[in-house]
């Protein structure tokens, strides 16, 4: 009896061991949260692009969304969601990315392990074209023979092929050079282009360097742009609660920009530098939801189309856009935004 009781003992402290260790092995599997009194405190690093696609973050930063949910941001600032996605997250610098839907498209065609959690910001007219007037252009068919420049394989050079389709112009009938979008502002400035394609800050930038003596075009229903928050398997397979906490954060600045428009106008239009009338203008073609819908496929199609026949890209076969979709962790706290048929 006294060898039965011995071994049942033993058995007993064996299974509180390994259940303690499974403990300690699921918990070890999330964010490994800091403790803040009772509250939990998860930690992520974000790639932000400084563009308006990434302006529900800069409301929920503004409004304390993310500490209020128990996460702490370690924020890397890039000038384009494109340097963002590049520099920073595939470099391993960060955990999450916000960028434009064309360097994403792109990046779909290499073997580079990444997910779209979901899209954060659609806009029809928010990219322009900006040219010096004393480079006689007051129309858009003055282009032709003009020193156009843009930044390479992104949002706005997508946008500037649209435009310059919509105009019967041929890219073969400019003369085409890239540049860092940071960089575009003073090559306008110094005659060194005629023109540039871009979005804010960069247009206000180059109006503020040429008063009385540029000339901006815009194409509302051109090319519905989408920004989307990116991640890989990974973390979120390691960090569950910080992504949940993440997408609720971005959530909560969606209703908060429904309820408060002239307030979010003046927190985005401030962290950008620019003028709230620079936002405010387009402000009803703006739509920032957080969501993962059915059209997001389309429109990565369609951006896949045109890099290839542009040769921007070696592959030329379309990739699969579904296996790029991550909708789990958006569907958990708002059922109702995931429509993607998976």
């Amino acid at each position: 009896m006294r060898d039965l009781k011995h071994i049942w003992v033993c058995r007993t402290a064996a299974s509180i061991i390994l259940l303690t260790a499974l403990t300690m092995l699921l918990a070890a599997c999330d964010s490994k949260p800091e403790q803040a009194g009772e509250k939990e405190i998860y930690s992520l690093r974000l790639a932000l692009a400084m563009q308006p696609g990434s302006a529900l973050v800069m409301v929920a930063e503004n409004q304390g969304f993310f500490e209020q949910n128990g996460l702490r941001l370690e924020i890397s600032e890039h000038p384009s969601g494109k340097r963002a996605l590049h520099d920073s997250f595939f470099a391993g610098k960060s955990d999450i990315v916000i960028s434009a839907d064309v360097p994403v498209a792109l990046a779909s065609f290499t073997e580079i392990p990444f997910v779209i959690l979901g899209s954060i910001f659609s806009a029809n007219n928010i990219n322009r074209l900006i040219a010096r007037t004393d480079a006689a252009i007051s129309t858009p068919t003055d282009l032709k023979g003009k020193k156009i420049a843009t930044q390479k394989a992104s949002a706005v050079h997508f946008f500037l092929h649209l435009f310059l389709v919509e105009h019967g112009i041929h890219e073969k009938e400019l003369e085409l050079s890239f540049f860092k979008a940071e960089q575009l502002p003073d090559k306008l400035a110094s005659g060194a282009i005629d023109a540039f394609s871009m979005r804010e800050p960069y247009i206000s930038l180059a109006r503020d360097k040429l008063p009385g003596e540029h000339i901006v075009f815009e194409k509302p229903g051109l090319y519905q742009q989408r920004d989307v928050v990116i991640s890989n398997r990974d973390f979120i397979k390691n960090h569950p609660s910080a992504v949940r906490l993440f997408l609720k954060s971005l959530l909560d600045a969606e209703i908060y920009v429904q309820n408060n428009p002239k307030a979010a106008i003046n927190i985005i239009s401030k962290r950008l530098g620019v003028t709230p009338s620079s936002l405010k203008k387009n402000w009803p073609e703006i739509s920032m939801e957080v969501s993962l819908d059915q059209s997001m496929l389309l429109v990565l199609e369609d951006i896949s189309r045109w890099a290839i026949h542009g040769g921007l890209v070696e592959n030329r076969s379309l990739p699969d856009f579904l296996k790029r979709m991550h909708g789990q962790a958006l569907k958990e706290i708002s059922p109702d935004a995931v429509t993607i048929i998976q």
